[in-house]
């Protein structure tokens, strides 16, 4: 299995056919910010994952990383915002 199959099975998976309760208090044209918040002391790792998971959801997505793969992390640090 490619990577690129792998991610879509797994969106597949996780999302199904939506969020219902999203879908129906969030317009579709409406765009937004998040954050990827550490919560726990470790090594940071999987970025070049979670970019081609973006890329599969929406190639317009902007990924900013603030910190890289490897990385010591910290509770409170940003890792990236999308």
């Amino acid at each position: 299995m490619t990577e690129r199959a792998f991610i879509q099975a797994a969106i597949r998976e996780d999302i199904g056919d939506g969020d219902h309760s999203s879908n129906s208090a969030i317009p579709a044209s409406e765009q937004g910010k998040m954050q990827l918040i550490v919560k726990e002391t470790g090594v940071l790792a999987g970025l070049r994952w979670a970019q081609m998971v973006f890329e599969e959801v929406d190639p317009k997505l902007k990924a900013v990383y603030l910190l890289s793969d490897g990385a010591p992390v910290n509770p409170g640090e940003i890792a990236f915002t999308v």
